[in-house]
């Protein structure tokens, strides 16, 4: 699954795909539905206003998911630090909530269940 957003007047693609987890794993070496769940806890409550422990909040993880998302869909990109560099201002949240939607599609099951005779 792929979605395109204009970062700084630049359209950049970000993807999705069956080994995402993997890659995440191999690069950042943490869990990524792990790492996801838990911003998407911080954020869910910074944005209805319930009461948020910021320890839990750890911006690298917002860093580490845009950037595997976007080298996923351009296998060109350079080093996550020059990718970063290369935006004038990188609005690292507004990004990240955009991405919300490709993240949740991307965890939701296609398998059905087969019902047992």
């Amino acid at each position: 699954m792929e979605q395109t957003i204009n970062i700084g007047g630049r359209k950049v693609t970000f993807r999705a795909d069956g080994a995402t987890p993997l890659r995440y794993r191999v690069e950042f070496k943490r869990d990524y539905f792990g790492d996801i769940i838990k911003m998407t806890t911080v954020l869910k409550g910074l944005n209805d206003g319930s009461n948020v422990d910021f320890s839990e909040l750890d911006t690298s993880v917002f860093s580490d998911i845009i950037y595997l998302l976007a080298k996923t869909a351009d296998k060109n990109i350079g080093d996550m630090f020059e990718w970063y560099a290369s935006f004038d201002n990188f609005p690292l949240f507004e990004v990240f909530a955009e991405l919300q939607g490709l993240l949740i599609s991307h965890m939701q099951t296609t398998v059905q269940k087969v019902k047992k005779k």
